[in-house]
């Protein structure tokens, strides 16, 4: 979904809310159009993620180190 038309999607939910028929499901779904929007592209999901590192494989094993990973 580009920006044009997420406009149009926005403009949609306006009507909708103007004519009293706007749904928070509807609402939310252009909300996640519009997250996903990046420079007119969509945004591949990405996951932060946490390494620790342990002497052992117990839980109780001392931490060694540890690294973050953000967004993929």
């Amino acid at each position: 979904m580009g920006p044009a038309e997420l406009a149009t999607e926005l403009q949609a939910c306006a009507d909708q809310l103007e004519a009293g028929e706007l749904t928070s499901a509807r609402l939310r779904e252009a909300a996640t159009a519009a997250e996903r929007l990046d420079g007119g592209a969509a945004r591949p999901a990405s996951q932060d993620l946490l390494y620790v590192w342990t002497l052992f494989s117990s839980v109780t094993s001392k931490v060694n180190g540890i690294a973050m990973v953000v967004d993929g």
